[in-house]
Formats: structure tokens, sequence, C-alpha cells
């Protein structure tokens, strides 16, 4: 791991072994104070230039990862159809909000549903089937840095068949998440030891104007002539198929095995 890395590794690690009842005031808040650099960097990230997209080194992806793992545990609370032994902290909406906000995170609403700012939590059938997918609820809000998708909005969501299937959407391994409490997750990191794990990237996922581009750092488009070794990769994936997992880091419909996919080469550029 980047010694960059440390500061949120530590808060990670307080989260984890934290037994209180107020996890903002004895956690968060007293971390806030402390490493004031964080917001400083963070900000800069938000602000920094770059054609197509900002530069950014291995440990500024690895010190964004460490962020995202933060994260991962503090929406544990927020999640319905929880499995497992341990939810998270009892952590108000409002103070989860402000962490995110007083480290430089801006809350965006979206008011239709797309994968780039919403991952599915649970899926209400529509009968007769419909076109579209609906918004229907929100468990917690979308978070960008800037143009750069940090977190999504947890969603529920009403939508045929045709769109997408319920068992599927709500239970299938989600990508490039280290942690939640009501699905399977994997990421980079996984089967890695303590320190090399941390030295996993972050998604980037940026927004720029009309226009939003899913892993920028990916290396192909799940349309592209693939090479031997992309064919082996994709696992008897169609294209369409792809472009599923990529956009919504899990499967929605597709009803092939979904532990054990490598969508992290893949990029795709879509209009909204």
């Amino acid at each position: 791991m980047y010694d960059s890395q440390q500061p949120f590794r530590e808060l990670h690690q307080s989260l984890l072994e934290y037994e209180g009842t107020r996890v903002s005031d004895e956690v968060l808040g007293p971390w806030l104070a402390r490493n004031g650099a964080e917001r400083v960097w963070l900000r800069e990230l938000a602000t920094r230039p770059g054609k197509p997209w900002p530069a950014m080194s291995s440990e500024d992806l690895c010190r964004l990862y460490a962020v995202s793992r933060v994260n991962d545990v503090l929406l544990l609370h927020f999640q319905p159809l929880r499995r497992g032994d341990w939810h998270g902290h009892d952590l108000q909406l409002a103070e989860y909000i402000s962490f995110l906000e007083t480290l430089g995170f801006v809350r965006v609403e979206h008011g239709s549903f797309h994968p780039f700012f919403h991952e599915i939590v649970s899926v209400l059938a529509s009968e007769p089937p419909v076109n579209g997918v609906a918004l229907v609820e929100s468990w917690w809000p979308c978070f960008m840095l800037g143009e750069l998708m940090f977190s999504r909005a947890g969603v529920t969501v009403r939508a045929g068949a045709r769109e997408l299937v319920p068992a599927i959407a709500e239970n299938s391994t989600l990508y490039w998440a280290h942690r939640r409490s009501n699905r399977p997750t994997t990421d980079l990191a996984v089967g890695w030891g303590s320190n090399s794990a941390w030295r996993t990237g972050f998604r980037r996922d940026y927004r720029r104007g009309d226009t939003v581009c899913f892993n920028v750092d990916g290396r192909r488009a799940p349309h592209s002539p693939p090479t031997p070794e992309d064919a082996s990769g994709q696992g008897g994936l169609t294209p369409e198929e792809q472009v599923e997992l990529l956009t919504h880091r899990c499967f929605v419909r597709t009803r092939k095995a979904d532990d054990d996919r490598w969508p992290y080469d893949d990029t795709l550029t879509l209009s909204l």
C-alpha cells in the first residue's frame, strides 16, 4: 500500500473496531478534524483539468480506492435485504451526507434511472410489462467529485421482465465493490494479502455534459473485435451482456454465472 493511503485505511479500521453508538461524533468527526490534508487533496482532484480525462497516478487511484472502502462500510447501515452478521453502524443519513460533503464530494440527483447514477438495490415487478426502468425509492444518495462518479445512489426501481429480472438484479455479484450487506461483491483486491489488497485502483466513471464514460481506464469497448486474450476473459458473454455488466456493475437480466467474470478491461462512452 502507499503511505498516503494510511489516513483512510486507519479510518476504515477504526470503523470496523468501533463498538459504540455515536460513530459520527466519536469516529468520523475527530478523524475529519485531524485530516484536513485529505480534504485538500480531494478538492484538488475535483478541479484537476485534463483531456479527455484528468491524469491520475496509480497512487491517486489507490488513495481513492481507500476512500471507497470507507464508503462501503458507511453504506452498510442503509442497505435492506441484509445478510451476514454485521450491518454497519447506526449512522443517520444526514450524518453520512455531512461526512462526504465535508470531504468535498457533491450530492447529485438524477431524476430518471440510469446505471451511471444508480445502483439497483431492489426491483418491483411491473405488470403488465413496461418499457424502461422507473425510480421508486432511494436508500442512499449519489455523490460525485467534480465530474468523477464516486458513489452511485442505491435505489429501488420498477421494471418489466424485459428490462430487469428481480432475482438477478438484486442478487448477482456486484463488481468494483468490496462490501455490501445485501448482495455478493468482488473487486481486484479480493485474493490479495492485507497490504497488497490496498494497491487496488479506483474505477473511474466520468460525466461531461451529456456524455458519460464508464471505466475510463479500461482499454477496449465491448463491441470492438476481441483479441484471443479478450475472448478468454469474456467467458462466453455477448457484447450486449458485457455492456450490461460494465454499466450496471452486475448482471440485471443475464442468466449466466456471475461470480468469475473479468469486466475490468472494458470501457464505454454513452450519451445520456
